[in-house]
């Protein structure tokens, strides 16, 4: 429960926002390398947060990228991410999807498709779906989708753009996508969604 808006541009964290959006449960069991350090960390930051003592938020926030940054660690290096490849082959693609995802991350805006994202780092389109997938949980547009959809929320809190507007700086070629993603993942309309969430003056 904190603003993740703040990590946006730091690089990297595109692809661990792909993994903590799976709401892993860090167990001894399935995560033995981190599961103590999780749980260390957790308790400063609670620890920290109600002190309520001068810059206790920055020491929070620091502990949370240090938390995550360990979450990210753990994931490329200890678990077994494709299969059927190497050590070598497996981090070369590592790479090559966390540089993706903050190409993504800087220009979700852009006319990204399928085709032109597996180009981009020489794959073919079915074996990006695939590495993709596997690697973040999500298909190529539904991962696309939900970048774009942190963006509209953004920009519904300013009501000096329209929801046309919003629609087509987040990256939606149509307001009628637009509407019916934004309702499927909040429940709401674009309306709805900025009266709830905004201030009216």
């Amino acid at each position: 429960m904190f603003d993740s808006s703040l990590f946006d541009n730091l690089k990297g964290w595109p692809a661990v926002m792909a993994l903590i959006s799976r709401s892993p449960l860090i167990t001894k069991e399935f995560y033995p390398m981190i599961c103590e350090d999780v749980s260390e960390t957790l308790t400063q930051i609670r620890n920290e947060y109600f002190s309520m003592r001068e810059y206790s938020e920055f020491t929070a926030c620091a502990l949370m990228l240090n938390l995550f940054a360990k979450f990210g660690y753990n994931y490329i290096y200890h678990e077994n991410l494709f299969r059927s490849q190497d050590q070598t082959r497996q981090k070369e693609h590592i790479k090559k999807i966390n540089d993706l995802l903050d190409y993504i991350n800087a220009h979700y805006a852009d006319s990204l498709n399928l085709d032109n994202t597996a180009a981009r780092v020489g794959f073919s389109k079915f074996h990006f779906s695939r590495l993709f997938k596997q690697y973040t949980g999500f298909t190529f547009n539904e991962y696309l989708n939900q970048r774009r959809l942190r963006a509209a929320e953004a920009l519904l809190a300013d009501r000096g753009i329209s929801i046309t507007e919003v629609a087509l700086r987040s990256g939606f070629s149509s307001i009628s996508s637009f509407n019916r993603l934004f309702k499927e993942a909040k429940h709401c309309t674009p309306k709805e969604y900025r009266a709830l969430n905004t201030n009216p003056f």
